[in-house]
This record gives structure tokens, sequence and C-alpha cells, in this order.
């Protein structure tokens, strides 16, 4: 099933808001670092409509807690919205889009096992869309592209807000980890080595990552670590002890290589 980018939606709405988790302490989202939205049908049948709708907006925050033992601790929480129009007709039960079911449950696993490679699960809110409209409404900047931003809610539709540990590592992607004003020789050996090390862990816990690109990793220059990150589209390993799964083929996978033999590989 293909998944491709279209234009920014959720704006503003959600900007400073506190989000109460069921262990009752609260967050409030004070920084939106990303925000993308995905249509999940094939292209063949996207070309069937002349406006076409994606299955889900999801956004990553920075977030600080205002409420709990520890107050201003700052951590992450990327909140996933229900958003085609066809699906306010069925909106009655709520119908989780295929990764927001996996990333959850994939967290949970690595996080109850002690996976030192990925952000650790800290809670889990599910909401309808319902009292989100009714607490928007006259806030400005709801969405980016169209007239009627309340037009984009699904009374019913969900809202999850997924909160992770706050990593400290920088973002990889291509464009500065091929610059060797960012990354010299050396440190793109040193990330591949601490990359190595890290894929490895993860798929000793069963796990496979099967969106490979920098954008999902994280590099700790301090530490030397590699953290593998955004884990909606995963799979699971029948074999995770299997020492053959491991091929130096994945750093082409991962942009962190070039072709074998080509200058400042």
């Amino acid at each position: 099933m293909g998944r491709c980018r279209r234009p920014l939606i959720l704006g503003k709405c959600l900007d400073n808001r506190v989000v109460t988790f069921p262990d009752h302490k609260q967050w409030q989202l004070t920084k939106k670092l990303s925000e993308k939205s995905w249509e999940g049908s094939t292209l063949s049948e996207r070309a069937k409509w002349a406006d076409w709708e994606p299955d889900e907006a999801h956004a990553v925050y920075e977030c600080v807690q205002t409420r709990g033992p520890k107050v201003g601790t700052k951590a992450i929480v990327k909140v996933r919205v229900d958003d085609p129009k066809e699906r306010a007709k069925e909106a009655s039960g709520m119908r989780f889009d295929v990764g927001t079911t996996r990333e959850i449950k994939t967290l949970e696993e690595l996080t109850s096992a002690g996976c030192s490679v990925t952000p650790r699960l800290l809670g889990v809110k599910i909401d309808v869309q319902d009292s989100l409209v009714l607490d928007t409404r006259s806030k400005s900047g709801f969405g980016t592209n169209r007239s009627n931003d309340i037009d984009w809610w699904i009374p019913g539709g969900y809202i999850v807000y997924i909160l992770m540990t706050r990593l400290q590592a920088q973002p990889l992607d291509i464009n500065t980890f091929w610059n060797e004003k960012f990354f010299t020789k050396q440190d793109r050996d040193n990330v591949r080595s601490a990359f190595q090390k890290s894929y490895i862990e993860l798929r000793k816990f069963g796990v496979i990552h099967c969106d490979t690109k920098l954008e999902n990793l994280m590099w700790d220059k301090i530490s030397h670590k590699c953290y593998i990150i955004d884990l909606e589209d995963t799979a699971y390993d029948t074999e995770p002890n299997d020492p053959e799964f491991w091929s130096e083929g994945e750093y082409t996978m991962w942009n962190l290589a070039r072709r074998w033999g080509t200058p400042n590989w």
C-alpha cells in the first residue's frame, strides 16, 4: 500500500494543549517538531478521485510535564489524528490506522523488554475529536489549506497521543550527513559503527524496521549511540537470533553509505 505526502493540516490547533494521561499526569505540548499526513490507497485507486483525502495525519511535539511527580520534565508526544472526509460516514466506531496500532504495540513491547536503542513509551491517551472541535472553534490557524478548518475534524474520529522519552540526540538527515561541514568521513564512520550495534539490538528483540531512511535515526555524538525511531512501519522477525540477519547492505538501505568504492562513502 503506497503512502504519499500531502499538505500540512493540523496547523496550530494543538499548540500549548494540556493532555491528561491515564496515570493522571499532565503534559503540555510546547513546540511542534514535524508534521505530515498520509493517504493510504494505491496510486491507481487514488487516481479515480479528483480530491483525495489522507487516512491519517500526525505531528510530533516537544512537551513538558505540568502535573505529576516530575514537573518540568521534558518528553516527546506524537499525535495521530483520524482524518479523511469519507470516514465521517462511518465514524461511529474508532478504526485506527494500521501505523497507529503498530507503533503503539511495538513501543510497548520494546519498552517492556528494555530495548536501549528506541524511545521508551511513557503513556498513551486515546480521545475522540468531538471534544477537540469544541475546544478549538475559536482558535485561529487550525489548518493551512482549507477555508473551513473545522471540516477537517470527524465527530467520533480518533486522536491518539503517544508519549515517549525525549532522546538526547540529534536527528539525522541526508543533507547534513553527506555535508563535510557537519559530518566528516570519521563522523560518518562513527555513526555507521553505532548504527550496526543498534540495528543488531533491535533485531534481537524481534523487530524489523521497514522504513529505512536517515530521518528515522538519531545520533548522540557524546555517547556515540545511534537511536532508531518512528516505529509505525515495522514487522516481526521469525528468527531474531539468526546471526545472518546483519549485512553491510543495510548501510546503503538507510542512506548511511553510497556505493562501495566511491569517494568519502
